[in-house]
C-alpha cells in the first residue's frame, strides 16, 4: 500500500504539472519565432502520429546478484548469462497532440542464461509494458527537444534457478526522467535525414522502495522518406523511417523473494548494443 501510495502521488504530481504548463493555452494563428519556436505554446488541434518496431541486438556487458552478503556473478556459472548478444524485439506506438507526446512501448522482456549440463536456465524479466509521455520544450520545424516520463506497467523480476528449486525475486515498477532530441540536419536527394537521441534515469529527490533505478540512453540516425503526400484527411504527409543506433541499458535494483524465510537481493545488469528500426508516422 505504501509504495501504490507513493507512485500515485508521483503521477498525479506529475500530471497537475502538465496540466499547469497548458492552462490558458490554446489555438493561435500567430506563428512568430520565440525560443520554444512558436508564439503558439499549445495547440488542441495538431495531431500527428507514429508506430515504430526495433530489434535491439543486446549484449550482456556485466552484471552481479547479491544474496544474504554475497556476490554472484552472473555472466558465470549457475547463472551462465554470457556475452553473445540476444535479440530484444520491441514496438511501440505514439500519439503527439501538439507538444504532448502519449506513448506505448511493448517488448521482449526476458533475457536468458545459457544451458549447460545440468543447470537450469535462470532469467531477468525486463517487464513487457511501458508507458510514457514526451512533452517539447523547443520545437522548430527541423528541430525539437524536451523532457519525459517513463513508468514500467510490470515489475523487473529475476528467476533464480541456481539451487534446487526457482525463487522469483521481484523488484518496485521502475519510474524514470529524462530527455530527448529530434534533428533533420540535411536532406539526400529530398529525403530527409533524422537524428534522435534519448536518455532516461532515476527521478531526482525521490527514492523508490524497494530501490528500483535504470539508467537508459540511445542515439541514432537514418531516412525518413515520404510515402505519399496526404493522408486521408487531406492534409497530413506520411513518412517511413529506417534507423540504425546504439543503446546503453542499465539496471540497479533491490529485489524481494517470492519465498518467505529468504532476504532482500539487490542486482545490477548492464546491456550494450546496435539496433535497428522501421517506423511510419503521419
Amino acid at each position: 500500500m505504501k509504495i501504490k501510495g507513493q507512485i500515485n502521488s508521483g503521477l498525479q504530481l506529475l500530471l497537475a504539472v502538465f496540466v499547469a504548463l497548458f492552462i490558458g493555452a490554446g489555438v493561435s494563428d500567430a506563428q512568430e519565432p520565440t525560443w520554444w519556436g512558436s508564439s503558439s505554446w499549445f495547440d488542441w488541434s495538431d495531431f500527428r502520429g507514429s508506430a515504430n518496431a526495433r530489434l535491439y541486438f543486446a549484449r550482456f556487458v556485466s552484471g552481479s546478484i547479491k544474496k544474504n552478503g554475497i556476490e554472484y556473478d552472473l555472466k558465470s556459472s549457475p547463472f551462465s548469462m554470457g556475452s553473445d548478444p540476444q535479440v530484444i524485439r520491441e514496438a511501440w506506438f505514439e500519439l503527439y497532440v501538439d507538444r504532448l507526446g502519449l506513448r506505448l512501448l511493448i517488448q521482449d522482456h526476458q533475457f536468458t542464461g545459457k544451458r549447460a549440463p545440468g543447470e537450469s536456465i535462470s532469467h531477468l524479466d525486463f517487464g513487457a509494458i511501458r508507458v510514457g509521455l514526451d512533452l517539447d520544450l523547443v520545437r522548430y520545424p527541423f528541430f525539437r527537444s524536451g523532457i519525459d516520463f517513463d513508468y514500467s506497467m510490470e515489475a523487473a523480476k529475476f528467476n533464480d534457478r541456481s539451487g534446487n528449486s526457482e525463487v522469483v525475486f521481484s523488484s518496485a515498477q521502475p519510474m524514470t526522467i529524462g530527455l530527448h532530441a529530434t534533428a533533420i540536419p540535411g536532406r539526400v536527394r529530398d529525403i530527409p535525414i533524422i537524428i534522435e537521441a534519448r536518455a532516461r534515469g532515476p527521478i531526482p529527490f525521490y527514492k523508490q522502495s524497494p530501490n528500483a533505478k535504470v539508467i537508459d540512453w540511445e542515439v541514432s540516425g537514418g531516412l525518413r522518406p515520404s510515402v505519399w503526400q496526404t493522408s486521408l484527411y487531406g492534409y497530413s504527409t506520411f513518412a517511413f523511417g529506417i534507423e540504425g543506433g546504439f543503446r546503453s541499458l542499465q539496471l540497479n535494483m533491490d529485489i524481494d523473494p517470492d519465498v518467505s524465510g529468504l532476504s532482500q537481493a539487490s542486482i545490477k545488469a548492464n546491456w550494450q548494443g546496435a539496433f535497428v528500426q522501421l517506423g511510419v508516422s503521419f
